[in-house]
């Protein structure tokens, strides 16, 4: 026969298990509260213009250093939830300083989940208002996979 205090350890054993069900639950709940929080903000700051304009001079530096001349995006409209980037005013000299292509507008529609991974994969671009310079000789262009 089971006794009197035997009846209360199982009793007791049961509601510390779970209060220690409902800690672990309030715990992941409020990781994955912070978690949707963080992107939430993310996205809300990558669609401010003092961040997208940080993102254009960075690609401007980067973009310039890897063709070995000057490039210049005058504005960009950045979307990360569409997938898409508009880039305004893009001008790329050639190597000897001269205007070689000049675009009123880029646009660019990108798959967003290799971008996680360091991976750029353009689904489709439009080009509006080229306006290539005396001459393209795209032998100039170095590009690496």
């Amino acid at each position: 026969m089971i006794e009197y205090y035997e009846i209360f350890y199982i009793f007791v054993a049961e509601t510390e298990m779970k209060q220690k069900t409902s800690k672990i639950l309030k715990i992941l709940a409020g990781v994955a509260l912070s978690f949707v929080f963080l992107l939430i903000l993310a996205v809300v700051l990558l669609n401010t213009e003092a961040v997208q304009q940080r993102i254009v001079n960075m690609a401007t530096e980067l973009l310039s250093e890897k063709l070995g001349t000057k490039v210049s995006i005058h504005h960009a409209d950045i979307n990360i939830l569409g997938g898409y980037v508009n880039l305004h005013g893009v001008e790329i000299d050639d190597q000897q300083q001269r205007k070689m292509i000049q675009l009123e507008k880029l646009s660019v529609n990108l798959e967003m989940l290799p971008l996680l991974k360091n991976h750029i994969i353009v689904e489709e671009a439009d080009i509006e208002g080229l306006d290539k310079g005396e001459r393209l000789d795209t032998s100039q262009l170095p590009v690496s996979d």
